[in-house]
């Protein structure tokens, strides 16, 4: 069952060649572990390499309910670097994932409503967009063997209202800082061209089941 969930990254692909998927109803508890909420869900992958070689990649699954949308990500980095509190620099230049959303999934050339770039690093910090509201925003981190895992919820917009059959526009961009102080890989589930940040539509999409 376990590899045919991991398979599914490789097919389920729409039209235009981006990435798709789905996530399935249900509500976990946000504590850093996996519960068995998370067992419903496919497994996906950020196979496209934007930056170095061998950068850090992630598996990641995807749930929702009837308040929000829940992504958990383990991250395999063999250098996990903590930031350091007091000198952050850029945000995205560390350990960190991040998250893009377009819950009405229009795939424009530019954000806007119901856009937002959620970001979490190493030390559980959450940054995003100037426009991300981070009140809607719930995360936590715990490190492990082979890297990390974030689990985050995010709430829904409040003239958003999730049923199933909807899509909504989902991208998630992993970083890695390999020890030298800045963003030497990245690897992503959907955008090819690194441009994710200012272009909804390079977002793949997922379905709530």
């Amino acid at each position: 069952m376990k590899k045919k969930l991991e398979m599914h990254n490789k097919f389920m692909q729409n039209r235009e060649g981006k990435a798709y998927g789905i996530a399935i109803k249900s509500t976990p508890i946000i504590n850093g572990n996996e519960d068995e909420s998370w067992c419903l869900t496919p497994i996906y992958k950020t196979e496209i390499v934007l930056r170095g070689e061998k950068p850090t990649t992630a598996n990641f699954k995807v749930l929702w309910d009837e308040n929000k949308l829940y992504v958990l990500a383990e991250v395999n980095d063999s250098t996990p670097i903590i930031p350091d509190l007091e000198n952050r620099y850029k945000e995205s230049e560390n350990d960190s994932i991040e998250i893009f959303i377009d819950l009405f999934n229009i795939k424009t050339d530019v954000y806007g409503q119901g856009c937002t770039q959620y970001r979490v690093n190493l030390n559980n910090q959450q940054s995003g967009s100037r426009a991300t509201d981070l009140s809607l925003m719930e995360s936590t981190v715990r490190l492990t063997e082979y890297g990390y895992v974030v689990v985050v919820a995010l709430t829904f917009e409040a003239n958003f209202y999730p049923r199933a059959g909807k899509s909504i526009g989902f991208d998630l961009c992993v970083n890695d800082n390999m020890g030298n102080g800045r963003r030497e890989g990245i690897s992503t589930w959907s955008d090819d061209i690194g441009e994710a940040w200012r272009y909804p539509y390079v977002f793949g999409t997922i379905i709530l089941k």
